[in-house]
């Protein structure tokens, strides 16, 4: 329950900071247009800063209406970006996650890029993977799909391998990472966001001992195998710059 409340006061909190911001618009009897934000009525005039910070008085007589409009952020068709983000993971048991993708974005909602991670999950990995992702709109707020795949390499607690293993991994085998979900932007200028998305993430590794002559402690060269896999529901927050 803790963690569905930290997650709804994340939520909540990445709305107050993209807020969508707002301009007063006025319009004038000989046809000019004004934008800018009124920080003073009065009976008979008004007082505006414009978008260069210049402060204007304005008497009503010479309006004809005015108005407020919704500022669409400047979404950028293409450019490198970075996306930080981490979470929780849950199964059979729960865990953490973080991860960083540096990658390009084209076509103002096609993504790739690669990333790297700390999965620590009951036996913690490091993934290295390739990252796609779709903005399912250019809107502000939007929707979005993510995907990606690659290696699982072992990183080991000495409390993790302790529990398979009287002492530390000779051999550590990477395996297989994937992830892929479903998730919602806060975007605002040049495509940077906060973000918060739900999916599936699933690691596989090995680790591997060296049996040791019970005299001379030299190995033997066999091995004990310690095979690892784990599928979980993934939660997770970010911001992209």
């Amino acid at each position: 329950m803790k963690y569905i409340l930290l997650l709804c006061a994340g939520l909540l909190l990445m709305q107050a900071l993209t807020a969508q911001q707002k301009l007063d618009v006025l319009y004038f009897k000989n046809g000019s247009v004004i934008r800018g934000h009124i920080f003073e009525t009065a009976e008979t005039r008004i007082k505006l800063e414009n978008r260069v910070k210049d402060t204007l008085v304005i008497n009503k007589s010479e309006l004809d209406s005015m108005k407020q409009e919704i500022v669409a952020p400047k979404v950028t068709p293409h450019g490198f970006y970075n996306i930080d983000e981490g979470g929780l993971q849950f199964s059979a048991r729960k865990g953490s996650v973080w991860r960083c993708i540096v990658g390009y974005r084209f076509a103002y909602q096609y993504q790739v890029g690669v990333g790297i991670g700390v999965d620590d999950y009951q036996a913690r990995s490091v993934p290295l993977f390739g990252d796609f992702r779709y903005d399912f709109s250019k809107a502000e707020r939007t929707f979005f799909a993510y995907a990606g795949a690659g290696k699982a390499l072992p990183w080991l607690t000495k409390k993790q391998w302790q529990l398979q293993n009287s002492r530390e991994p000779d051999e550590n085998v990477a395996g297989t990472y994937t992830h892929a979900g479903l998730g919602y932007k806060f975007r605002w200028q040049h495509n940077s966001a906060f973000h918060i998305s739900a999916g599936y993430s699933y690691a596989a590794f090995k680790t591997k001992n060296a049996i040791l002559d019970w005299t001379t402690q030299q190995p033997l060269g066999t091995f004990t195998v310690s095979d690892y896999s784990f599928s979980r529901v993934t939660v997770m927050v970010g911001i992209t710059l």
